[in-house]
């Protein structure tokens, strides 16, 4: 599973702390949904190239097989 790193800034933390609860969630978890998006996206082009390394590796015995 991805793991996934959030940073804030000085003024979330301090809407988050003593403003508006509601909106500064609002921002952090459409922040952390980014981060959670862009890590999973990577997973999946990584699985990707590997998946398409194994299958050129697998035709290549194949072919040499068949030859």
């Amino acid at each position: 599973m991805p793991k996934v790193e959030l940073n804030l800034e000085d003024d979330e933390l301090k809407e988050l702390l003593l403003g508006d609860r509601d909106k500064a969630m609002q921002s952090i978890m459409a922040k952390i949904l980014d981060e959670i998006l862009k890590s999973e996206a990577t997973e999946q082009i990584s699985i990707m190239v590997i998946f398409q390394r194994n299958c050129s590796n697998a035709i290549s015995v194949v072919n040499r097989l068949l030859i």
